[in-house]
């Protein structure tokens, strides 16, 4: 599910606004005293996709395919329960990508020209044996509107702010395809360093979330699918990712 527009943006944020003036209301429509402020810790378990941006490129093309589409991970978080409509959290996220071994057939490559005066030359392969891990670790800020469904259940919408470090490791053995030779001669196999053609990088993302959430005074459960815009993440002004989504799985107590 692709979100990373302005029209979308501005819907999101609309629909924040209005439950988070909604929520407003409703704490200043009733003394509701000091049994609502409540402090908590948590922890939480997320699984994410996303997909390669596909891209014309030479090199960078068949990296963005070969990336790793499914992160899992974890983080903690601190936050406060204003009252039944109203929070705020912020924590740390580490999100791992399965290390993703794979094999693509055909394409180009830009590689070191050893037989000549130096500098690169374009080559057509026959393969590539990619070997990458990637990661997404960083803050996020989150607010949190309630909407009460029982006394203890409630759905949320959450919209907030991240700011992530993309890594990207791993390399690509490659072979020329079958053909006459050009003069002067070239490689026909070698190993190209991701880190080479992809730098590590931080971006701010939005992200907004949806879900259930059940508390009592002591802790909490909440299920959520989150949306974040991880297609700011480029390269030379090429798109490495599109937006990716996730399920999020979080235990918490109050303290």
């Amino acid at each position: 599910m692709i979100f990373n527009t302005p029209k979308f943006l501005n819907s999101t944020l609309a629909a924040g606004s209005i439950l988070l003036a909604f929520s407003a209301s409703n704490c200043y429509a009733a003394d509701y005293g000091p049994t609502w402020f409540k402090p908590y810790v948590g922890i939480e378990s997320r699984a994410s996709s996303t997909h390669h941006e596909n891209n014309n490129v030479v090199n960078l093309s068949l990296i963005v395919k070969a990336l790793p589409e499914t992160y899992t991970g974890g983080g903690v978080f601190f936050g406060n329960q204003f009252n039944k409509y109203f929070a705020l959290e912020a924590g740390y996220d580490i999100n791992r990508g399965r290390t993703k071994n794979s094999t693509i057939t055909g394409g180009k490559f830009e590689v070191d020209d050893t037989f000549g005066a130096g500098g690169t030359i374009p080559i057509d392969i026959s393969f590539a044996e990619f070997n990458l891990k990637s990661s997404r670790d960083g803050w996020h800020i989150d607010v949190i509107g309630l909407m009460p469904l029982t006394e203890d259940l409630s759905f949320i919408i959450s919209p907030g702010l991240a700011r992530i470090s993309l890594k990207i490791t791993g390399d690509a053995a490659w072979e020329a395809a079958s053909s006459d030779p050009p003069a002067p001669p070239v490689p026909t196999q070698g190993i190209i360093d991701i880190a080479d053609h992809v730098t590590n990088q931080q971006k701010t993302i939005f992200r907004i979330g949806g879900g259930l959430q059940y508390i009592t005074s002591k802790f909490g459960i909440r299920s959520m699918l989150r949306l974040e815009n991880t297609g700011r993440f480029t390269q030379n002004g090429h798109k490495l990712l599109r937006d990716s989504y996730s399920f999020n799985l979080a235990l918490f107590f109050t303290i």
